[in-house]
Parts: structure tokens; C-alpha cells; sequence
């Protein structure tokens, strides 16, 4: 099964996760196809806007074909033959270790760079080998409710997403309120604080754009990111929130 061709697995070399470097951190992603863009579901929870928006894969290099059809080889490629997949990603999660240690930095891995995939099911074995910072953006509630209950590896860090959907938006204030971080989308700039429609109370924004480190995140607060690309700014849904 192991014909089709593409890069690594991992990107080791983007705008966002670059400034990770500023802070000590070198951090590889991982970008498989979100929802449906290949044969198969990548993000189980995801509703119409973060579809259409997804901002991992719709601004920059990756809206472009090549970038597109390296995504879907490499999700054909997890459902084909899911062995030969984790090995490459151990390999290649072993050099990022190894290039963290030469050049003096800490390693981090960010699995989901458009996918929201229950990494925690079959790489376990690799969080605990690596056992540097992993983490991910999810509009699960059902992994964000175990990453808060502790039952996720201790390294693995999730961030809640919020989206349009109005069950979404109710879960988001229990995230916020047990403690977690939540990712909130915003056009043209980031508040410094905001109220989730359902809340009772405002709650502290940080820039998310400034860094990729969301395990460091302040507990409680949300994660103000940007509006990426033309459609996304210009989005009705409610997936962005528009400022005045």
C-alpha cells in the first residue's frame, strides 16, 4: 500500500509554528485532511462553518493542489495501512527529537494541523515515548471532557474550539469554567476580553497568533485567533466573531 508519494508526514517549517522557536520550542505538525476532503472523516464534530473556514487548510500554501493532495496521501495512507503510518511518524517524531537536541531547543508535536483526530487511540505508545508537549485544537466535547477528567496522556494538551453551533457554544463556558482553554475566531482584531453568547461573564483573551504553545496557555482563558484568507473575514455563519 505504501506507493503514493508525498513529503514527510510532519511539517517541520511553517510561519506559526516558527515562532515556537522564539520561546525555545521546536515544533513539528502533522496536516491530514479535514472532515471529508479525502474518502474519509478526519473531524467527527465539525459543523459547516469550521468546515468551510478551516484555517489550517484554506489560507496560504496550504489552499493550493499539491499541498491539498499531500494532506489526502497522507490520510489515504493512515486508513491503508495504518502500521507502516505510525512507523514513519515515530521515525520522523525521533528526528525532530534530534534536531531539538542539537540546535538547543525543546521538542513539541502538534498532530492535528487540520484534522481533529483521537490521537490518544493510536499513538499512545508514541506520547509516552516522546514524551515532550503534544497538542491539539478539538470541537470534541466528549476528548475535551476526558483531557479535563485526566484521562488523557499527561502530555497530550487539548484546546476547545468554538464554532457556530449553538450546543457548541454552551459547551465552550463548561470548558472555560472546569479550567480548559478555548480557541475563538475573530475579524478584524482580538478583543481583550470576550463573552461567550450563553455566559455570564467576560473571560481574559489571549493573542493565539503571537505563538502555536497552547499548552502553556493561562487556564480559563480563550484563545483569540485571526481570521484567515478572504472567505473566512468575510463569513456569516457565526463561525467568526465580528468586531466593531
Amino acid at each position: 500500500m505504501k506507493t503514493k508519494q508525498f513529503s514527510d508526514l510532519i511539517t517541520k517549517d511553517s510561519h506559526k509554528i516558527n515562532k515556537n522557536q522564539k520561546k525555545g520550542f521546536l515544533t513539528g505538525v502533522m496536516y491530514l485532511s479535514p472532515a471529508n476532503e479525502s474518502d474519509h472523516q478526519m473531524c467527527f464534530d465539525h459543523t459547516d462553518g469550521c468546515e468551510t473556514l478551516c484555517l489550517g487548510c484554506t489560507s496560504g500554501k496550504m489552499r493550493f493542489d499539491s499541498a491539498k493532495n499531500a494532506r489526502i496521501n497522507r490520510t489515504d495512507l493512515f486508513f491503508d495501512d495504518r502500521e507502516y503510518f505510525l512507523e514513519l511518524m515515530d521515525k520522523e517524531l525521533a528526528s525532530i527529537e534530534r534536531k531539538a537536541e542539537r540546535e538547543g531547543f525543546t521538542p513539541s508535536f502538534r498532530p492535528n494541523g487540520c484534522s481533529d483526530w483521537p490521537w490518544e487511540n493510536d499513538a499512545a505508545h508514541l506520547m509516552q515515548k516522546y514524551s515532550f508537549p503534544w497538542y491539539d485544537y478539538t470541537k470534541s466535547f466528549t476528548r475535551m471532557k476526558r483531557y479535563l477528567d485526566g484521562k488523557l496522556p499527561s502530555n497530550y494538551h487539548l484546546l476547545f474550539s468554538m464554532s457556530e453551533d449553538e450546543q457548541n457554544q454552551k459547551d465552550c463556558v463548561k470548558v472555560l469554567n472546569r479550567g480548559g482553554n478555548v480557541a475563538v475566531v475573530f475579524w478584524p482584531h482580538v478583543p481583550d476580553t470576550f463573552k461567550i453568547s450563553n455566559s455570564r461573564k467576560d473571560y481574559k483573551v489571549n493573542d493565539g497568533d503571537v505563538d502555536d504553545l497552547r499548552w502553556l496557555d493561562e487556564p480559563s482563558t480563550i484563545v483569540g485567533l485571526i481570521a484567515k484568507g478572504w472567505e473566512a473575514r468575510k463569513d456569516t455563519s457565526g463561525f467568526i466573531q465580528q468586531m466593531a
